[in-house]
């Protein structure tokens, strides 16, 4: 099966038009960068690159796969700052018990649900009576 992880090595080596330059990048060594992009041109049996000593070029399927893999590495990243946001998100009900003349917490609970919309506030408001001996 063919990974993702490995697509983008390749991505990279197409970025820096440079098999040295994209182990650089992803603290890799160089032989081993040039590992993985053999093994996903043996595992969709076409070659990606053409390789002379001293440049690297995309074959015509190199670059509808290098296309196709740039799609594929937007998705992710949108994926990914999605499923960031969402669990960032602060949303519920805040109870707040306090004593008659506490209207500070009014003023702190509104300061903080226009920093961070979506959520409301429930307050039970005590009467705290003492007791004369």
């Amino acid at each position: 099966m063919i990974s993702i992880d490995d697509m983008m090595v390749f991505v990279t080596v197409v970025r820096y038009q440079s098999f040295t330059k994209a182990a650089d990048e992803l603290n890799l060594g160089k032989a081993r960068v040039s590992q993985i992009v053999s093994r996903l041109e043996d595992s969709l049996g076409s070659r990606l690159l053409n390789r002379t000593t001293r440049s690297l070029s995309l074959t015509d399927f190199g670059a509808r796969y290098y296309d196709k893999c740039l799609t594929i590495q937007d998705l992710a990243n949108e994926a990914n700052s999605d499923a960031l946001n969402a669990s960032t998100d602060i949303s519920g009900v805040i109870r707040v018990s306090t004593s008659i003349g506490s209207e500070a917490h009014i003023n702190l609970l509104g300061s903080f649900f226009t920093a961070v919309p979506g959520n409301s506030a429930r307050s039970n408001r005590e009467r705290q009576l003492q007791q004369s001996d």
